[in-house]
């Protein structure tokens, strides 16, 4: 029967790929590896028959070639599409508004609100804090406000923030100290309200101070242990490294690049008054052009410097030796050998590689600093992994960024709570994730299980 007459192998090779794209998303929703192999092999037996007999083979086999690179392609833009539009799937019950207007919301009903301000954006917008006090870098927001975190998959985090800034009731401070916590945004908390401090605090009755900050990098997790948690030696320290975002550094920054020497500190305990003041009139005085910055929308040295940056739709900026290499790269077909070795149970088989090799150094650095720090106060530094939802399709001994942080850790005798391999060999990995197979952060069952995995380290069941 000829449905098609003398079909263009392109067209069918698109035909193709969007089936398997379908599966592909199929199997991400964790529904199961079957259907996508079924949809595949069904939309090839129907493009099969469809055709006349005498071009059924050579069609098929160039339908087939096209397919494997559009896949290749279409997998590689589900990947980053995510990235460039910030996209993620979410519940009804979300709460959608901008960080922006829940905070002119309640200073409209006259609530002293105030946005959270991370340390990494200060980093970022050094030109512009620069103007407001140029011999500070603050590691926690303003202290004692009412604080307009973040919302990802219900209602929208606000809290109160204690008094060097940070998410803590302030009497903590106060209060013997089991355990601190630094890291990024897994180490704040976002974005629920029961986070790891809390649990640890209300379920197992622990003395745990956070000083995470959205986006802390592994030096602005050094500079919090010499600023906060070096004035305090609780017994334990947990770095939270996030796989996510943590391998790659941010730009250059004098002052928080000087926590590698021996000693440096800006004695930022003491200088609450004059951080609160900077920080409330950096979001007053600057956030409009911080807010235009996130959107993409600044000057042309911001979007078509070539030698540096590729604007990408106007929304992120990527390297364009990044956007090269990825070019280059999806002729090996990685994302479709990954796919192919998942769905025959050969997962194992998939290498992620280094994200950034020449960082490695600075973090094997920061971590030794630290660690030395914390030893000369009595206090035991625990190094805890985290994977990136990226990084759950590889198997951990072939994440050569994890094998790389272990080998780092091992060498620096730093203690490890490896929670990616927690993760990688639960049942229903993606349960412990905001956005299931999309990622984003850990949900309230993920926060709580790390928090269980925190209590065991703490009693020796390690």
């Amino acid at each position: 029967m000829k449905l098609l007459g003398k079909p263009d192998p392109v067209f069918a090779g698109l035909g193709v790929a969007a089936a398997v794209s379908v599966g592909y998303f199929t199997v991400t929703s964790e529904i199961t590896t079957a259907g996508f192999l079924s949809g595949v092999i069904q939309t090839l037996i129907l493009l099969f028959l469809a055709l006349p007999r005498e071009r059924r083979l050579k069609t098929v086999l160039r339908a087939a070639f096209i397919c494997v690179f559009v896949v290749e392609g279409m997998f590689f833009v589900a990947q980053v599409t995510p990235l460039i539009l910030d996209i993620k799937v979410t519940p009804v019950n979300h709460d959608s508004r901008a960080p922006g207007e829940v905070l002119a919301e309640l200073r409209a009903k006259g609530v002293d609100a105030v946005p959270l301000i991370y340390p990494d954006s200060i980093v970022a917008n050094d030109d512009l804090f620069s103007d407001i006090d140029p011999g500070i870098l603050p590691l926690g927001g303003i202290a004692n406000a009412t604080t307009v975190h973040c919302s990802e998959t219900g209602p929208f985090i606000i809290y109160r923030s204690d008094r060097h800034g940070f998410r803590n009731p302030d009497g903590v401070w106060d209060e013997p100290i089991d355990a601190m916590i630094v890291g990024d945004s897994f180490a704040h908390g976002a974005c629920v309200e029961n986070d790891v401090a809390t649990v640890m605090r209300d379920t197992f009755g622990k003395g745990v101070i956070t000083l995470g900050m959205s986006g802390n990098e592994t030096l602005l997790a050094l500079a919090s242990v010499r600023e906060y948690a070096l004035k305090r030696a609780a017994p334990f320290v947990f770095f939270m490294f996030y796989d996510g975002n943590d391998l790659s550094p941010g730009r250059p920054h004098p002052i928080r690049d000087a926590y590698l020497l021996p000693g440096f500190s800006q004695n930022l305990s003491r200088q609450q008054p004059r951080i609160d003041a900077a920080l409330d009139r950096y979001w007053k005085e600057k956030g409009e052009i911080i807010r235009e910055r996130k959107r993409g929308r600044t000057d042309d040295a911001h979007c078509v410097d070539l030698a540096n940056r590729v604007c990408v739709f106007g929304f992120r900026h990527f390297s364009a030796q990044e956007v090269l290499r990825q070019s280059f790269a999806a002729v090996l077909l990685p994302r479709m050998k990954s796919l192919v070795n998942t769905a025959f149970g050969r997962a194992d088989a998939a290498v992620r590689p280094l994200v950034n090799p020449a960082y490695m150094p600075v973090i094997s650095a920061a971590l030794a600093r630290m660690d030395a720090d914390l030893k000369a106060v009595g206090t035991q530094l625990v190094f805890v992994y985290l994977p990136g939802h990226q990084s759950l399709a590889f198997a951990p001994k072939n994440n050569l960024n994890h094998r790389e942080l272990i080998r780092i850790t091992n060498e620096l005798d730093i203690p490890v709570i490896d929670f990616y391999a927690s993760i990688h060999a639960a049942d229903a990995p993606w349960s412990y994730y905001a956005h299931g197979s999309a990622g984003g952060h850990l949900n309230e069952f993920g926060y709580r299980e790390l928090a269980a995995t925190f209590n065991r380290f703490m009693h020796g069941a390690h």
